[in-house]
């Protein structure tokens, strides 16, 4: 239908509105996507739980409660049970309260019967209609194993995507899909749509699309949006969060830090201590203030480097990585935050 501007405006009236503030949409499709072991599943779960007990995911709002389906694909069932335990431990501490919802909210689709790499949407649909009380949110764990298809070629990704997007629209559900990045020659980059399998293809299809990243430092991982339909303070913004795993109080959970100060890649260098670190080190400050000469002095001593071209060319380096601040001509000072004494 074709309107004018003024009847354009006059009927169509609905708000936007968010199941999880910057994460998923009513009626809205989101991934979440990161290489291996990063967190991905226990990501999507916490999310679920936070989800049906309507109470914050880390630090984006959940203003209600939500019905959430979770089909997982992943994990033994009994590896499920120790993890939501310790999840439920630790957001039930916080709320305890809300337990009674999230058992009313929240169902788990059994992983033990499935064969891997069967398709699973005819059962995921039947167990959506065969729900007295309609699921509001629907969560894929993973996209790859939920599936016999080979979703590297469009076409058959295209044809699991458009069975994903039927049952959406005829359950009138919002859907999170957990997925994988490519393997990438070259770690060292700021988080991309283009590292998601399935690439402008799949992320055009999305919503919303938060990927995730390991660090240097174990307690540390890099949340990031980079995909968003709205107005987003977070879009593209490297964010910090943490895997608390309590083993004595048998808690699990992931926290909200911070936007991550120094640049993105300063965070996936491999190692904890660098070149980098130890010239740091060795620089003599006045407070956090050096010049020049102090640089030039700390290359010669831990790396034998005299140069003036070469001390240039690292202030520079560490100018752009965000490890110093420039004052003025010839004084610098190193450029320390608040996570850096929360990590150490």
């Amino acid at each position: 239908p074709v309107y004018n501007v003024l009847d354009f405006l006059e009927t169509f009236q609905d708000e936007v509105h968010y199941i999880c503030d910057e994460i998923l949409l009513e009626d809205g499709r989101t991934s979440v996507a990161g290489g291996t072991n990063v967190g991905k599943s226990l990501f999507a779960l916490q999310f679920a739980l936070c989800v049906s007990m309507g109470v914050p995911f880390m630090t984006f709002n959940v203003p209600k409660p939500r019905r959430v389906l979770l089909v997982q694909f992943e994990m033994m069932d009994a590896m499920m049970t120790q993890r939501i335990t310790s999840m439920m431990n630790a957001l039930l501490d916080k709320y305890p309260d809300r337990k009674h919802i999230m058992a009313k909210n929240l169902h788990i689709i059994s992983a033990d019967q499935k064969k891997l790499f069967e398709d699973s949407y005819v059962k995921i649909e039947g167990n959506l209609k065969a729900s007295k009380t309609p699921y509001e949110v629907l969560i894929i764990d993973n996209l790859y194993t939920s599936t016999q298809v080979d979703t590297v070629k469009n076409d058959q990704l295209r044809n699991l995507l458009e069975t994903i997007e039927s049952i959406k629209k005829r359950y009138k559900l919002a859907v999170m899909v957990v997925a994988h990045h490519k393997k990438m020659a070259e770690k060292q980059v700021p988080l991309d749509t283009s590292m998601v399998f399935g690439g402008s293809f799949y992320s055009f299809w999305l919503d919303n699309l938060i990927q995730l990243a390991g660090t240097f430092n174990d307690k540390l991982k890099v949340m990031k949006i980079t995909k968003t339909r709205t107005n987003s303070e977070f879009h593209n913004l490297p964010l910090g969060i943490k895997l608390t795993d309590d083993e004595e109080r048998n808690h699990l959970l992931y926290e909200y830090l911070q936007p991550l100060p120094k640049g993105e890649v300063f965070w996936y260098r491999e190692k904890e201590t660098t070149d980098e670190d130890r010239v740091l080190d060795a620089v003599d400050t006045q407070g956090d203030n050096f010049t020049y000469e102090d640089m030039k002095l700390a290359l010669a001593e831990t790396l034998n480097i005299t140069s003036s071209n070469s001390v240039s060319r690292w202030l520079k380096k560490l100018l752009k990585q965000q490890r110093i601040l420039k004052i003025e001509r010839g004084v610098y000072a190193k450029n320390r935050t608040d996570l850096d004494e929360l990590l150490n």
